[in-house]
């Protein structure tokens, strides 16, 4: 998690909100999670509740965010420095866009600097609705 939260702190768009969703984990996550609220008081939360899966978690995530736009991301996601920047400047672009989407790579846990495309990356969807 500390990566994924990591990758969010480095976005060079600003403003950012960070809400973490402790989903009645029972490792060490809530821990992490609210040390991580505590160093980062001004741009991360955490909510904590039983869990429920990932839909709910992102649900409630969702219902108490402020922001414009929403990025949903698993504690084992991590993002690159201008992601948020890139994607926000193409949906003002296009203001009839609902969704931005980019390249996505699977990284291995034992090979850090090898990087495969993951699932339809970089495949032009016209309309996914």
């Amino acid at each position: 998690m500390r990566e994924a939260v990591a990758s969010v702190l480095a976005q060079t768009y600003r403003p950012i909100e960070i809400i973490i969703v402790d989903d009645g984990s029972l490792d060490e996550t809530a821990q992490t999670a609210d040390a991580l609220a505590a160093e980062y008081s001004s741009e991360i939360r955490v909510l904590h509740q039983n869990n429920s899966g990932p839909g709910p978690a992102r649900e409630a995530g969702r219902s108490v965010a402020k922001g414009e736009f929403i990025q949903y991301l698993d504690s084992d996601d991590v993002l690159l420095p201008r992601k948020f920047e890139l994607q926000i400047m193409a949906l003002r672009q296009r203001p009839d866009c609902g969704v931005a989407y980019g390249k996505t790579n699977y990284r291995a846990l034992d090979s850090a600097d090898e990087l495969q495309p993951w699932k339809r990356t970089g495949e032009r969807i016209e309309s996914m609705f």
